[in-house]
């Protein structure tokens, strides 16, 4: 389905259903909404956030690692540095639940490097120890 065919506010609202469905224990439908919304704007980062949520939420660390190292591949030399940033952090964050410390910093460090004003900034400083 061509990225036109949507909306900016029909995407809005599939992602806020995709983090209901998460919140409700609805497994299939939310991987399902995140996995298209990752595959109709691959470059932007909500899609792959999301899903990467909701296997955080079902305690699947290493699965959300997957998934946002994958979006990283996407969105390499497409993307706006904003939203790699964002991908970053929420794949720091992953890393630290699965229990990759040093991978973790690392992927915080790059997010910050990025863009210090992403919306991921602040959880970015916050989890590397670094004041705001």
């Amino acid at each position: 389905m061509p990225a036109e065919v949507l909306s900016g506010n029909d995407v809005r609202l599939l992602t806020a259903l995709g983090f209901v469905a998460s919140g409700a224990g609805l497994h299939a439908p939310a991987l399902t909404l995140f996995d298209h919304l990752s595959r109709l704007r691959p470059f932007k980062a909500f899609g792959h956030i999301g899903w990467a949520c909701h296997l955080m939420r079902q305690g699947q660390p290493d699965d959300a690692v997957w998934v946002l190292q994958r979006a990283l591949r996407l969105m390499q030399d497409q993307a706006d540095a904003n939203e790699v940033a964002q991908v970053k952090a929420w794949l720091g964050l992953s890393l630290r639940a699965a229990g990759r410390q040093s991978g973790s910093d690392r992927a915080f460090s790059d997010s910050l490097a990025l863009s210090d004003q992403s919306p991921t900034a602040s959880m970015a400083r916050a989890m590397l120890g670094q004041k705001a």
